[in-house]
């Protein structure tokens, strides 16, 4: 078996990219970050594709007021998933079993696998994106402040959904992730991964 795994900065993806490594099952990480952080991390080089510009781009997004930050999130998610599609365009995925893509940047990349006999996972640690939007904006009505600070763009929940649908399956973190994402009426009723976390 072997994986590609994508994600736009490091987050815990490095981790995961270092453990299929380990275990002989990785054939690339796609990512945004800096190579010498990632091999700093066990992974070759020769097992990495990079985009640094889009890297930059993240580190100094959140140093804009809000308006515009939002809207540098926004061209960074959508150039994050096209550099990741581009990059499988042209790669040999003829061995390829499992593509992993991380929520917000691999709806292209789902479409592109479609035709594929590749299995798509979709790397998701957060609640469902409308129930937690939901709960954000209940605890601000109630500490009268504004939500829009804290909340999920629509941009950015109605990628989240579209990955959903698009993904064979998906991995998540805890049992109630699973129950929220099998009521809701947005999905498609699929297989769920339970990823077990230790503490």
């Amino acid at each position: 078996m072997k994986v590609i795994t994508s994600c736009c900065s490091r987050f815990h993806i490095f981790d995961q990219a270092n453990q299929l490594y380990q275990h002989k099952k990785l054939y690339k990480i796609i990512h945004c970050g800096l190579k010498s952080k990632a091999k700093k991390m066990g992974i070759p080089i020769e097992f990495q594709e990079n985009n640094f510009f889009i890297a930059l781009m993240c580190h100094f997004s959140n140093k804009f007021p809000f308006s515009f930050s939002n809207a540098i999130n926004h061209s960074i998610s959508k150039m994050t998933d096209n550099f990741i599609k581009k990059k499988l365009l042209k790669m040999d995925i003829s061995n390829i079993d499992i593509f992993i893509g991380l929520s917000s940047f691999c709806l292209n990349s789902f479409k592109y696998l479609n035709k594929k006999k590749i299995i798509k996972v979709l790397d998701h640690g957060s609640l469902h994106p409308i129930y937690e939007r939901e709960i954000i904006k209940a605890e601000c009505n109630k500490l009268s402040i504004d939500s829009k600070y804290f909340i999920a763009p629509d941009w950015q929940i109605n990628r989240i959904v579209n990955e959903i649908n698009e993904s064979d399956f998906i991995m998540l973190l805890s049992k109630k992730q699973r129950n929220l994402l099998l009521s809701s009426e947005v999905m498609k009723i699929k297989f769920l991964l339970i990823i077990a976390v230790l503490i």
